[in-house]
């Protein structure tokens, strides 16, 4: 008996009746072939041929067919009753409006984060004609939407009553939930950049916030998709600790998120402040213990700031000079008078900022181009002195006095000069799209143009530029300089000082091998000290060899001699042709991604202080540093909005925690 069942998988039988049955007949066709659905079947001695018979009809092979592909070909929903179908429906339509809720409630905190708004206001009662930019905004909405408007009203309604009302939208825990959420949205976008990037580098800095607190902000640099991205990995709180092992601990516990970076990470660019840069047990130095290609560079752009203010500080005339600039900025300071005064007359200085050379800078310029107009009008306050007050025309009796000053007005022309190029300089090393070789060739071009200047010609020039504003001097300066003497001690002091911020740049000498403005100069042939450097910096990063073949394909192509080694890579890209020079393409990534900066750590400061006001000052720390990287990271958001896939993986993490709605179909 056990054999028939084996060979007829369709048989069944009943140990009551004793009798035998066909399972998927009995199942899908139970008003056919009674035999074998209702009665039974007791002949044994017939029980091969007959069931042959019945396995031949065609309500057998119909049953059979259903019983096989029951769940596999049919949605198991279709077979459901219509009781659990009716169910599911009204779920799903519960899911679609509370998701909608969400989209509404979503866009408010994605609003308001992405314009740096505060959320909550002093008084969010019911009656308050200001409950602040997150409750206002959810009224606004509920203007133009019925169904949110109802919801909105009639849970707050319930919940007030202690009716205990599942809309929550308006409470701070769903403002932090959302934040985070969106926050983690676009970390799963960084943390999908880094795995794809060839290369990466970071950059690090701290600044106080305005509640004191000490703040480590990090920007990784990596490419995507030909293109270089910052990103910014948070905001840590490092008030209690800020040595140089509590700072690289941040540093490696951010990076450790991410697998598989430690070939990566090929640089580190922090100031020169000695817990960061120190070689023995400064941030830079732990954090390659670790991460052994991780070279670091002292920022270019606070180099240059150091360079133009110690030269400036180390002669005493250029001291004295700078410091007397100042007060044409604090003569409008608090004086609501004398700054309507000179806007009448279409004049205005900055005010002071934190990268004092690059405010001198913009002082100079305004002195510079209105040199004339100033004489001129405050020359009119003295002669008609009605109206002004005894500390106003103190004040423009001094500038007045460094006006006509023979010596101020020839440094006044030496410095705009020098510090136009330096401002320009300046833009370069800060801008996001500026690769590691442009950079360097800008540095040193700044440099022979400093150089340049210590001619005789440029002196004379400068000399009679002064005496045609202010006449000749009356006298030398003192007893140990004349004009021509401190001109060229201006001079030396900053080529001197260039040369030794940054010497320590040559070590980067082997990006000229992906710099297309020399390519021609090399006879097709790549310069083998350069190659030198290259290997010991990077070396087992590369395939040499082959590197040294695919750029003398290169050299000897014209159609590669672009203006930028970021122009060489989009045609490498256009032509699709990074198959055939993976190692060429790796090294001009690496170019790209090299920083020489820190100034998107310095932008990120901006961030926090935009956010983080006098008026905030309480804000949680991770909800501090989730809104500013929605903030930093607006285009990550587009791209989602964009695919119409940003509510979605909203609502995957929003769910993540237990919720009394529902967000998930079934």
């Amino acid at each position: 008996m056990k054999e028939w069942y084996c060979k007829k998988d369709w048989l069944c039988g009943s140990s009551i009746l004793e009798k035998l049955f066909c399972w998927p007949c009995l199942l899908f066709c139970p008003g056919t072939s009674p035999t074998w659905t209702k009665t039974g079947y007791t002949d044994m001695r017939s029980l091969m041929s007959d069931g042959k018979k019945h396995e031949r009809t065609r309500s057998h092979l119909a049953a059979f067919k259903m019983w096989k592909t029951y769940g596999v070909n049919v949605r198991v929903d279709s077979l459901l009753s219509q009781a659990r179908r009716d169910e599911i429906q009204r779920h799903n339509e519960e899911v679609r409006q509370n998701r909608e809720i969400l989209k509404t409630v979503t866009e408010a905190v994605l609003y308001l984060s992405k314009q740096e708004l505060a959320f909550r206001g002093h008084d969010e009662s019911e009656d308050s004609l200001n409950k602040g930019n997150y409750r206002e905004l959810l009224e606004s909405f509920a203007k133009f939407d019925s169904v949110f408007e109802r919801r909105l009203h009639g849970r707050l309604a319930e919940s007030e009553r202690g009716g205990g009302g599942r809309f929550t939208g308006v409470s701070p825990e769903i403002q932090n939930d959302l934040i985070n959420c969106l926050d983690s949205v676009i970390d799963d976008e960084i943390l999908k950049e880094i795995n794809d990037c060839t290369f990466m580098s970071v950059q690090v800095d701290e600044a106080s916030d305005v509640s004191t607190k000490e703040q480590v902000s990090m920007i990784v640099r990596l490419d995507k998709d030909n293109e270089i991205v910052e990103r910014q990995l948070g905001l840590v709180d490092v008030s209690m600790n800020r040595n140089a092992a509590a700072i690289s601990q941040v540093v490696k516990d951010k990076l450790g998120q991410y697998s598989n970076i430690k070939e990566k990470l090929i640089m580190q660019t922090y100031d020169g402040a000695s817990v960061m840069s120190g070689h023995i047990n400064g941030v830079q130095t732990l954090v390659r213990r670790e991460y052994p290609f991780a070279q670091f560079v002292h920022c270019a752009a606070h180099r240059l700031n150091l360079v133009l203010c110690q030269s400036a500080s180390s002669i005493a005339p250029v001291k004295i000079f700078f410091i007397n600039t100042s007060a044409f900025s604090t003569f409008t300071s608090n004086a609501p008078r004398r700054k309507a005064f000179l806007t009448s007359h279409n004049l205005e200085f900055p005010n002071p900022g934190d990268t004092r050379w690059y405010y001198r800078a913009r002082v100079i310029n305004v002195l510079y181009k209105n040199y004339d107009k100033l004489l001129e009008v405050f020359d009119e306050v003295t002669v008609q002195p009605d109206g002004w007050d005894d500390e106003s025309l103190d004040k423009v009796s001094g500038l007045l006095h460094y006006l006509n000053s023979f010596l101020f007005c020839f440094l006044v022309c030496v410095f705009y000069k020098i510090l136009e190029q330096s401002s320009i300089l300046y833009s370069v090393l800060q801008n996001t799209g500026t690769d590691f070789s442009y950079g360097i060739s800008k540095i040193e071009r700044f440099k022979n143009f400093a150089s340049a200047l210590r001619t005789d010609e440029d002196f004379d020039k400068f000399y009679q530029e002064a005496v045609d504003k202010v006449g000749q001097p009356v006298s030398r300066i003192d007893k140990g300089h004349n004009y021509k003497q401190l001109y060229f001690e201006i001079i030396d002091s900053i080529v001197g000082m260039l040369s030794e911020r940054f010497q320590d740049m040559k070590r980067f000498e082997f990006l000229d091998l992906v710099n297309p403005k020399v390519f021609s100069t090399w006879n097709g042939v790549a310069p083998p000290e350069k190659f030198n450097i290259l290997k010991e910096m990077y070396g087992t990063l590369f395939d040499l060899p082959t590197l040294q073949s695919q750029l003398t394909f290169i050299y000897n192509d014209k159609d590669f001699h672009k203006e930028s080694s970021n122009e060489v890579l989009k045609y490498i890209f256009q032509f699709n042709l990074q198959s055939s020079l993976p190692e060429a393409v790796k090294l001009l990534k690496m170019n790209g991604v090299l920083a020489l900066s820190s100034a998107s750590v310095e932008r990120s400061f901006s961030c926090l202080k935009r956010v983080k006001g006098y008026l905030r000052n309480r804000m949680g720390q991770a909800r501090l540093s989730s809104l500013c990287r929605i903030s930093i990271h607006k285009d990550i958001i587009k791209l989602k909005e964009d695919t119409n896939v940003l509510h979605d993986e909203v609502v995957k993490k929003f769910v993540e925690k237990p919720r009394r709605l529902a967000f998930l179909y079934k």
